[in-house]
């Protein structure tokens, strides 16, 4: 049996920092950071992210979801609306 290196799924540390008071919060794995995290997609760490609470990239695991509601898609079944105006 072949092996499967779990070490795909382990969490990456993002390079963000943050000062409170000092600097944007955009700074804190925001939009416009450069957090690695947020370009493949994929949400921080709550303990390896060294923005802390502060960390912008972490929108499910802090419940922040959009509004929704499902539609019937005809032949297609049944699917997911926004129910708001969502910002880029």
């Amino acid at each position: 049996m072949e092996k499967i290196d779990n070490r795909l799924n382990d969490p990456v540390p993002c390079r963000c920092s943050y000062n409170q008071g000092v600097d944007p919060e955009w700074k804190a794995c925001g939009e416009e950071s450069k957090c690695i995290n947020r370009d493949v997609q994929i949400e921080c760490h709550p303990m390896m992210c060294p923005t802390g609470r502060f960390c912008q990239n972490r929108r499910f695991q802090k419940k922040q979801y959009s509004r929704v509601c499902v539609i019937d898609a005809g032949h297609k079944g049944y699917g997911l609306r926004v129910d708001q105006d969502l910002e880029p």
